[in-house]
């Protein structure tokens, strides 16, 4: 058998080299807490229209039902925040989206490594996920030690805050698990209050119904008055409970990915400019931005709301 050690060695070197501000070892089998968790969650119906989320819930906890061989899950965290100075605020892209698609760039860092393990050991199986299947990345994040869930539910890694992306390296090696990271959100409410729809019912329950993230990417169809008054300017995503982070305002700060700010400039219009947008101009501006999947006509129906606010 091949040691251990060297290919842990290896992996955290690579993590190193990528610039993953944080990354982890969890088991493939999650404490049950998690699922209990996400099943209160969809049974409040928080999922809205995103039934997909009620599918294969045992799976999403324990990776081996799905993959026996899986010994050991790799959880690596990227850095996106970018602090560009928007010019127009009448129409706001939230920042995860203000550079190329994360799901590739941070899947071909997975691959990458996962090649690299391959060549110092034939024996190794992998697979990569990066926010695309039934795996929840955030509950292994908190059990790998990276960080621990806000009251927003998004992962907040210390020294870093909580503008980051989640990415998954099933292995087929047992390494060493991580220490889960205390909660330190203590009495602060600020995400909770300041989410224009009050989305975020308890701390740790995100209603999808209520909020902007969900209403401008996921939502088909049209909004109701009600939606539309709640979108504070919000064209695509949504930042605002972020934003009001304690824990960003004292830890977020630059990414040295660049390819995850890169359009920023180009994306700050006015809702003038994006109001003359056409279905050439969405295709060209979107093709390698995950704003691409929300297609040309919500991205329209999301102009047309906020100029009728």
């Amino acid at each position: 058998m091949k040691n251990l050690t060297n290919l842990e060695l290896l992996i955290q070197q690579y993590c190193r080299d990528a610039g993953f501000p944080s990354y982890g070892f969890t088991s493939p089998v999650l404490d049950d807490k998690y699922r209990k968790h996400l099943e209160t969650w969809l049974s409040s119906g928080n999922q809205a229209d995103m039934n997909w989320m009620k599918k294969n819930v045992c799976e999403r906890t324990d990776l081996t039902i799905r993959f026996p061989w899986v010994k050991s899950v790799l959880v690596v965290a990227e850095n996106y925040f970018s602090d560009y100075p928007n010019r127009h605020d009448e129409a706001v892209i939230a920042r995860y989206s203000r550079g190329e698609d994360y799901h590739r760039i941070l899947e071909q860092k997975l691959k990458k490594l996962l090649t690299k393990l391959k060549m110092a050991d034939s024996s190794i199986i992998g697979k990569t996920y990066v926010d695309t299947s039934a795996v929840l990345e955030k509950a292994f994040a908190v059990s790998a030690g990276l960080g621990w869930q806000g009251k927003n539910a998004t992962i907040i890694i210390e020294n870093v805050g909580s503008f980051c992306f989640l990415g998954v390296l099933l292995l087929n090696r047992e390494f060493p698990v991580g220490a889960e990271t205390p909660n330190r959100c203590g009495s602060c409410e600020k995400c909770l209050k300041s989410c224009p729809g009050n989305a975020i019912s308890e701390p740790g329950f995100v209603d999808a119904r209520k909020c902007n993230a969900y209403l401008t990417i996921e939502k088909k169809g049209n909004f109701s008055n009600e939606e539309k008054s709640g979108l504070q300017k919000c064209l695509y995503g949504c930042d605002i409970c972020q934003s009001a982070c304690p824990w960003n305002h004292l830890w977020a700060k630059q990414a040295t990915e660049i390819r995850y700010f890169n359009h920023s400039e180009m994306l700050d219009r006015s809702l003038f400019d994006w109001e003359k947008l056409t279905v050439a101009d969405f295709q060209d501006f979107f093709k390698d931005s995950p704003i691409h999947r929300l297609k040309y006509d919500r991205f329209r129906r999301n102009i047309t709301a906020l100029r009728n606010l």
